[in-house]
C-alpha cells in the first residue's frame, strides 16, 4: 500500500473499492488517533432505494464479503471443466469436480518455481491423506478414494488457504485470514494442459 494507491481511492466509492482495498482501508482506519469516530454511508446498497448506515468498517466489510461469496449451486456447477490462473502467473488450477459440498470442489493445480518451471503442489491435502490412511480415512475410504480422479487431484476442504468462489467468477484466496485476497482469473483450457504436461514431465524426471 502506497501513497498512490490511497489517491486513487479519491476517485471510487465504496461500491468500488475491491476486497483488498477494503481490508486495507480498514487497517488505516483502525490505526487512525484516539478521538476521531466515524459512520460510513453507502446510498442504495441494497439496490432498494434505502440508505444504509454502517456504524464500522467491519460491518461493511461482512456485508461486501458475504455478497461476493454468496455463489449457488448452479455457479459450482458451472465451475466445473474451467481453468484458473493466480494474478501473478505463478500458479494455475483447475476444477475437475464436485464433492458432497459444493464448496469442497475437486481440482487441480499446478504452481512455476522461481527458475519459471512448472511443477505439481508441494502439498496435496487430498493425495496425501489418501497415502497416509489411518483410522479417519479408513472411515471415509470410500468416499475419499472416489475423489482421486487422477493423481493429482485435490479437494478444496475448508481450512486456511481454501478456495472461495466469487460471484464476478473469480476463484480467491485468503491465506492470512484477514481478507487479504490473491485473485485467480480465467485462463484458456489449452493453456492449462500445456502447463499441466509440462509440470508432470518436471517432477517426473526428478
Amino acid at each position: 500500500m502506497n501513497l498512490e494507491s490511497i489517491y486513487i481511492w479519491g476517485r471510487k466509492t465504496l461500491k468500488d473499492m475491491t476486497l483488498n482495498e477494503l481490508s486495507q482501508l480498514r487497517f488505516i482506519l483502525d490505526c487512525m488517533p484516539d478521538g476521531i469516530e466515524f459512520t460510513i454511508n453507502d446510498y442504495d446498497f441494497t439496490g432498494e432505494g434505502k440508505d444504509e448506515t454502517y456504524h464500522g468498517i467491519e460491518d461493511y466489510i461482512e456485508k461486501r464479503t458475504k455478497d461476493m461469496f454468496s455463489a449457488t449451486h448452479e455457479d459450482y456447477e458451472n465451475l466445473v471443466g474451467k481453468c484458473f490462473m493466480k494474478e501473478d502467473k505463478c500458479a494455475v488450477v483447475k476444477v475437475v469436480g464436485l464433492s458432497k459440498k459444493d464448496s469442497e470442489f475437486l481440482y487441480e493445480q499446478f504452481e512455476k518455481d522461481n527458475e519459471g518451471m512448472w511443477h505439481l503442489t508441494e502439498y496435496n491435502w487430498l493425495q496425501d491423506t489418501v497415502n497416509d490412511g489411518g483410522k479417519w480415512f479408513d472411515d471415509h475410504r470410500d468416499e475419499y478414494l472416489s475423489y482421486c480422479l487422477t493423481p493429482y487431484t485435490d479437494l478444496n476442504i475448508n481450512m486456511e488457504g481454501m478456495f472461495w468462489l466469487g460471484v464476478d467468477g473469480n476463484l480467491y484466496i485468503d491465506y492470512s485470514c484477514g481478507g487479504d485476497y490473491y485473485v485467480y482469473k480465467p485462463m484458456k483450457a489449452s493453456m492449462f494442459e500445456a502447463i499441466r504436461e509440462e509440470a508432470i514431465e518436471n517432477d517426473r524426471e526428478q
